[in-house]
């Protein structure tokens, strides 16, 4: 079983949206080769695409984006932790707001618009949110912040 290689229009096609939504840089793609997986575009660096063909996997790979249909996407949390962890934008959260979202609270906000959005904390990205119309729903999965601390040993959640 070979991995679903994406065609090189559907890759730049991916590779356009990570660059226009959120801002990560052409070259953070380099060396990177993106494939399907179980409604996932997920990426593996090319030195790995090679031995991922010859021992036949069917895994692994970093996650990017789930395809929502035709030319639309969702975030995918690790990927844009990994990917846009130099890239600018997305909404800064205090301890209260990322504490809100966690307990599954919709929070207001200023920002007009719709879409995903990049989630940072103390400057790093914590995950996706969705924003719509003023109001900002979390979409961060527990597994992946459950681990956040908040000065020192307090959890997050």
């Amino acid at each position: 079983m070979s991995l679903d290689w994406l065609s090189p229009e559907d890759a730049r096609r991916v590779t356009a949206y990570l660059q226009e939504r959120y801002g990560i840089p052409a070259g953070a793609l380099a060396g990177l080769r993106l494939f399907r997986r179980g409604g996932y575009v997920c990426a593996l660096r090319e030195e790995a695409a090679a031995a991922a063909e010859t021992l036949q996997a069917a895994g692994g790979g970093l996650r990017l984006v789930k395809e929502m249909g035709p030319g639309r996407y969702k975030p995918a949390t690790r990927g844009m932790q990994v990917l846009a962890a130099r890239a600018g934008g997305g909404i800064d959260l205090t301890e209260a707001e990322l504490r809100g979202l966690l307990q599954g609270q919709t929070l207001s906000t200023p920002l007009p618009g719709r879409g995903f959005v990049l989630l940072r904390w103390e400057g790093a990205v914590v995950g996706v949110g969705l924003l719509r119309e003023c109001r900002l729903v979390g979409q961060l999965p527990r597994t992946v912040t459950e681990h956040l601390r908040l000065g020192g040993d307090r959890p997050l959640v």
